[in-house]
């Protein structure tokens, strides 16, 4: 059987991930006829792995005032070796993940590589994730958007506006593997940047739509495995946040600097039932939700008055996954 070395299948999946939305079929079909016909240059038994998904996927938000929604369908593919065993402990001792998530209004990219294996099943690893989500908001009243220029611009009551939440996250995390069934395996300390317009009230001008960014340091918690049969899969992550709302024009963060940082929270609750099909293949039914908040820690703001924001997401699809 050929041998199909790492670095290709990082080039294949890069490939795949500049290829537009409507393509996504024709591109996954025979990216899995390849890599089921492949073996890993690692060597080791059955350890690694290439998930391939469809999803129905669902958003809601308010980062605008107004509620706003999307749905339909997406495509996942993943390249997964944490389990290949280079060495017992030591640097870099396991192997990478790599993973894209495509929908009409929803793109994600990350990366995982092993830093260092401290014993058999507890590792310290990183990784590094951006993810885009469009959105369109109809407004029901008259407003004022400032951008970070200091450009205001009169948005009329029931105009649509397009906007575009973007975040990065990079994580440091310890993990802990185990075929045993736990509450808890993974506590990770993350450095998050985001940026999307807001509806915000500030004390020194008229406008309520900003250019609005976070960012700032948080810690997660997460039980993530998959056995065969059911699992339950969460993650808890809390974050303190600096906030920019078009802070060049409105200068919001030298008049209240208290008042302009984010308590942001997130939780994510993943069912899953892996299925076996036959020596090397696995099917796995899913249904993921997850909620994120913007909330003001202070009670009683005076020159930044930031309402709660909120973001929920939630998927129902079927995985394939081969081993190898």
């Amino acid at each position: 059987m050929p041998v199909f070395s790492l670095p290709s299948v990082i080039s294949t999946i890069l490939y795949s991930h500049s290829v537009d939305i409507k393509h996504m079929k024709t591109v996954t079909v025979p990216l899995f006829l390849l890599i089921s016909q492949t073996t890993p240059c690692f060597g080791g038994g059955a350890a690694s792995y290439i998930h391939l998904s469809s999803a129905y996927f669902g958003q809601q938000n308010t980062l605008l005032g107004q509620t706003s929604s999307n749905q339909g369908y997406g495509f996942s593919v993943e390249w997964n070796s944490q389990k290949e065993r280079l060495r017992d402990t030591g640097w870099f001792a396991r192997g990478v993940t790599l993973s894209s998530t495509q929908s009409s209004f929803y793109s994600e990219y990350s990366t995982t590589i092993p830093l260092f294996q401290i014993a058999k099943r507890h590792g310290l690893w990183t990784s590094i994730t951006r993810r885009s989500q469009q959105f369109t908001t109809t407004l029901d009243s008259s407003q004022i958007y400032l951008d970070k220029e200091g450009n205001p611009s009169p948005v009329a009551a029931g105009s649509d506006l397009s906007a575009e939440l973007n975040t990065q996250e990079v994580v440091w995390s310890w993990r802990e593997e185990s075929h045993e069934a736990t509450l808890l395996n993974e506590i990770s300390l993350v450095y998050c940047t985001q940026s999307t317009p807001v509806q915000v009230n500030l004390s020194n001008t008229n406008a309520t739509l900003f250019d609005g960014s976070f960012s700032g340091w948080g810690l997660r918690i997460a039980k993530r495995q998959q056995p065969r049969g059911f699992n339950l899969n969460w993650s808890l992550g809390v974050f303190e946040l600096e906030s920019y709302f078009s802070d060049d024009a409105t200068g919001h963060r030298q008049q209240a600097p208290a008042e302009s940082r984010t308590l942001f929270t997130r939780f994510t609750l993943e069912w899953q039932y892996r299925q076996y099909l036959a020596p090397y293949w696995y099917a796995k039914p899913f249904a993921q939700y997850s909620l994120q908040a913007y909330l003001q820690p202070q009670s009683a703001p005076s020159v930044v008055d930031q309402p709660t924001m909120t973001q929920s997401q939630w998927k129902i699809g079927m995985a394939i996954q081969k081993w190898f």
